[in-house]
């Protein structure tokens, strides 16, 4: 019994260590194009929401699914940028309610005026679901 559980712990916690970024990863050596900057949002590592793996959003465009102790690296256009925390990644309410999540907007944005010619970076803080600017 202890193996089955000890098992189970570690596949947990591994499986939360990853990232997937459906956005290309922009490289934070290079120059900056005019009217573009970089986006940095960086997971802190904890075994407290581990396993969770939120997909993150900026406006409506699908950046990816962050892991415990990664990032996700993107350039865009220096505007307004909204992130936000996909509804698919809210546990069992998506499952129990589809319908009335499928309507809501995603939850707890945070939105920012981004620097043109910088990276900017953003910390991503699971237990309190919100972004904090300037964090690395």
């Amino acid at each position: 019994m202890n193996k089955v559980l000890t098992s189970l712990i570690l596949i947990a916690v591994i499986s939360g260590c990853s990232v997937t970024q459906y956005v290309p990863v922009a490289n934070t050596t290079d120059t900056i194009p005019a009217g573009k900057a970089i986006v940095v949002v960086h997971r802190p590592s904890s075994i407290i929401g581990a396993a969770r793996t939120p997909a993150i959003y900026d406006n409506q465009t699908l950046i990816g699914d962050i892991g415990s102790g990664t990032n996700l690296i993107w350039e865009r256009d220096t505007s307004y940028m909204c992130l936000s925390i996909g509804l698919i990644t809210d546990d069992l309410d998506f499952l129990l309610n589809p319908i009335l999540l499928a309507i809501q907007a995603p939850k707890h944005p945070g939105c920012f005026k981004i620097e043109e010619g910088k990276v900017n970076h953003f910390t991503y803080d699971l237990p309190a679901a919100k972004f904090n600017y300037g964090k690395k």
